[in-house]
């Protein structure tokens, strides 16, 4: 009986632990005043659009001297 009690007292607080929490520095968030159309890049038209985009190539590519987009290092 105290062998059953143990596991269901074991196996219910396992369920209910929730993963920890984001560290501030982890987390970046930003307000946009409408949600993008799409993600595409090609095909971005608004400013919401290219707003987000920016901020997701930002760091991933660079402009090297003759204007091509070109991995970042």
């Amino acid at each position: 009986m105290r062998l059953l009690l143990v596991c269901l007292f074991v196996f219910s607080s396992a369920a209910v632990t929730a993963p920890a929490p984001a560290r501030a520095a982890d987390v970046f968030r930003f307000r946009l005043p409408a949600d993008p159309a799409t993600l595409d890049w090609t095909r971005a038209a608004t400013s919401f659009e290219t707003y987000v985009l920016m901020n997701i190539m930002e760091g991933l590519v660079e402009i090297d001297k003759s204007l091509n987009a070109v991995h970042a290092a």
